[in-house]
């Protein structure tokens, strides 16, 4: 993945994390999107497509995590997090 013999650890992750600025979040948005329109085959698809919407609350409860907000987290009252939302997609092949 990426040119990389193993998966980075999560103290490496962290530290790109931590030093990256709006040019990198950038840079990251534009592979996202590049991987994702590569590799989404819905989008190409003559029939239906159904998309299967999940979203799920990460705690993220420190003095080090930026844009955390309030919010609803399952048997968790008062704490800060992120909203993570994932879609999928599919429908039939008709080759």
């Amino acid at each position: 993945m990426l040119d990389m013999n193993r998966f980075p650890e999560q103290s490496q992750i962290n530290e790109l994390i931590r030093r990256i600025d709006s040019q990198g979040i950038e840079q990251l948005k534009n592979v996202h999107h590049e991987i994702f329109m590569q590799n989404a085959q819905c989008l190409s698809s003559q029939g239906f497509v159904v998309v299967d919407i999940d979203q799920s609350g990460l705690i993220a409860n420190g003095k080090t995590y930026e844009l955390a907000q309030k919010g609803y987290f399952s048997k968790k009252k008062n704490q800060k997090g992120y909203q993570l939302s994932t879609a999928f997609c599919g429908g039939e092949n008709k080759n």
